[in-house]
């Protein structure tokens, strides 16, 4: 079973995952043998949730469980919203045991997997660069998945102890800080043009640096329409 985040104030972006079709999230997986392909997809026990914090909003109708996009104020959109944060103590876990968010589902990695990453195979999986890439495409209202040009920037940017940067065709500008070792943590920040940035915080397990988003914070950008942007994607 899949276990779906909903998030109130964030429901204007997660509404965005209709404009990256299912054959291009597909075909760019294969091209950076980025993704698992076996995850197991549970409910995590109570323990292990992931606790997105749910920001006030203004009140509205949601009847069932489907999605409403809300319209905010402007002074809403122009202040960071957390959309998405694990408790610290979870990545003090075994990999197989941290929630991992991947397009708004949570996903648990297996035990084959983990010990298959840590003997040299599925190297991208501890890209943190990679793993932003693939992993918020639902946040961004731009279909950029396919862009050919992706999988030789990531050859030329090697290593992960200094800044890289990729830039897609449509200016989606992704900034991957260096490692720390000390807190095993890196910060990816995500520029997309008129909408904002979002900053992605990665962390890897006790056993294994494969990365797993721990935070990711949305910064609108004030001076565009966010609200007609979100109406129609594909606008401006």
């Amino acid at each position: 079973m899949k276990s779906r985040i909903f998030i109130a104030a964030a429901a204007l972006l997660i509404g965005l995952t209709g404009c990256t079709n299912e054959q291009d999230i597909t075909n760019q997986r294969e091209s950076l043998a980025s993704q698992p392909t076996s995850m197991e997809r549970v409910t995590p026990p109570n323990e292990t949730k992931a606790t997105p914090h749910v920001p006030e909003v203004p009140e509205a109708s949601q009847p069932n469980n489907t999605t409403t996009i809300h319209t905010a104020s402007s002074d809403r959109l122009s202040q960071a919203i957390t959309l998405y944060e694990l408790a610290p103590k979870l990545l003090d876990k075994k990999t197989t045991e941290i929630p991992s968010y991947h397009k708004g589902d949570i996903t648990f990695w297996t035990e084959e997997q983990v010990n298959s990453f840590n003997e040299g195979h599925s190297v991208p999986w501890g890209d943190p660069l990679v793993r932003t890439f693939l992993g918020i495409s639902n946040l961004i209202p731009y279909e950029y998945l396919m862009d050919e040009t992706i999988g030789e920037q990531m050859d030329k940017g090697g290593g992960y102890d200094h800044v890289r940067t990729l830039r897609t065709q449509n200016n989606i500008v992704f900034t991957s800080q260096p490692y720390d070792d000390a807190t095993r943590t890196t910060v990816v920040d995500v520029n997309v043009p008129d909408l904002g940035t979002y900053n992605v915080t990665l962390k890897t397990g006790t056993d294994s640096r494969i990365q797993n988003i721990m935070k990711i914070v949305f910064n609108p950008d004030p001076t565009s329409n966010i609200q007609t942007r979100f109406n129609d994607p594909r606008s401006g």
